[in-house]
């Protein structure tokens, strides 16, 4: 016996509604992934920009010995700009350092939404990359999970000070 009218159109219709589904999830992994890829282009820049600040400072600073020769004062006064610019350095790089959030113990039977974090066994901590994110293993499904990057900066910078006048 064929299969009536009705139940082809349900059959289609089922099969509409599944692929919908499919792709509203595709749309909102698409958004996702442009925000961060927004996100990731910002802060090549600010890395770049920041990259090419201390590559000009250091670039100065030989010329800037150089001139404050054997003099006292001049030392003094070279002493404290690279003081200051090593405050302004130190603080752009903690500014453009991801902060790092551990999470809670990844454990399997979990929901996880987009951007929890989690610790797993390798010692690494995890951001959930999708929503309704269970039992998906972050070491190994870099689908659903992406490694939170370390950057390990200097909590305090070694001041010299400048050479007494005799």
């Amino acid at each position: 016996m064929a299969p009536s009218f009705t139940d082809i159109f349900e059959t289609a219709k089922g099969f509409d509604n599944k692929l919908n589904n499919k792709l509203d999830l595709i749309l909102e992994r698409l958004d996702f992934m442009s925000a961060q890829f927004d996100a990731l282009t910002a802060q090549v820049t600010a890395n770049n920009n920041l990259l090419a600040s201390a590559v000009v400072l250091i670039d100065g600073i030989a010329a800037e010995i150089t001139a404050a020769g054997v003099d006292p004062t001049k030392l003094a006064a070279l002493t404290s700009s690279l003081t200051s610019s090593d405050t302004a350095l130190a603080t752009a790089i903690l500014a453009n350092t991801p902060v790092v959030v551990e999470g809670s113990p990844w454990v399997a039977t979990t929901v996880y939404n987009i951007g929890d974090t989690v610790t797993f066994t390798d010692g690494n901590s995890y951001s959930s990359q999708t929503a309704d994110n269970v039992g998906n293993t972050p070491s190994t499904t870099s689908t659903f999970w992406s490694v939170v990057p370390v950057t390990i900066v200097p909590a305090t910078s070694t001041t010299v000070s400048p050479p007494k006048a005799s």
